[in-house]
């Protein structure tokens, strides 16, 4: 019988000032949108310091997690999660 292990997702809480160092590219971000209250996120994939894709412009932080279990099945790179302030 074949048995899946489960994936856990685990976030660095970061400050909004954190800059990550070079050896941290490339790196999932998640970002809190300031206009919004409602909880929305950011997911962003940034490759060096100056370059980086918009994955989700708006996702609630469960559908985040999910869509970055999926992601990190290839490739294993670090999470940083940008406290509200």
């Amino acid at each position: 019988m074949l048995t899946e292990e489960k994936k856990v997702v685990a976030t660095v809480k970061v400050a909004a000032s954190f800059t990550p160092a070079e050896e941290q590219f490339p790196h999932y971000r998640l970002v809190p949108l300031d206009a919004d209250r409602q909880g929305y996120l950011c997911l962003l994939f940034y490759i060096k310091p100056g370059s980086f894709l918009m994955l989700e412009p708006r996702i609630k932080r469960y559908a985040a997690i999910r869509k970055l279990t999926l992601l990190l099945e290839n490739a294993v790179y670090p999470i940083f999660e940008i406290g509200r302030v």
